[in-house]
């Protein structure tokens, strides 16, 4: 289902070309390990709940992190992330949310997808849907 969500709102973003993809790299905190396909040319920055990945020329990046719900169900997660980033664009239901807009001319898009207490958050910013679809598409749980 998460697949599913995350595809659909990848390609909702712009296109344009498609990076090669080269390392399977895990990440994330004890409580939720995830892998994903690091296209060439971008870099992984680890955070202590994720990855941060950005393209070699910095306009398009994809973050995933998994955080603990704190109680939260997952539409108010939704709504103050939309409150916190600025983006007006909230939908979903149940466990699953999009938050999305623009922030400096740039597509944002921010999935949520909730588990029990915990969820996935992907932050994805840039114009190059197919790469962004790409790296989603690549995003597997531990």
């Amino acid at each position: 289902m998460i697949g599913n969500t995350l595809r659909a709102s990848a390609l909702a973003l712009a296109l344009a070309a498609t990076p090669a993809l080269a390392a399977v790299q895990t990440f994330g905190p004890d409580s939720g390990k995830f892998s994903v396909d690091v296209p060439s040319g971008w870099s992984a920055t680890p955070l202590a709940d994720g990855v941060q990945l950005a393209s070699a020329d910095g306009n398009n990046s994809v973050a995933v992190t998994i955080s603990k719900t704190q109680g939260a169900t997952m539409e108010q997660i939704a709504q103050a992330v939309s409150k916190n980033s600025g983006l007006k664009e909230v939908s979903g239901e149940g466990e699953n949310w999009t938050v999305a807009g623009e922030i400096d001319g740039v597509k944002v898009a921010v999935i949520l997808s909730g588990a029990g207490d915990q969820y996935v958050g992907i932050t994805m910013s840039g114009n190059d849907a197919d790469a962004l679809t790409k790296v989603i598409d690549s995003l597997e749980m531990k």
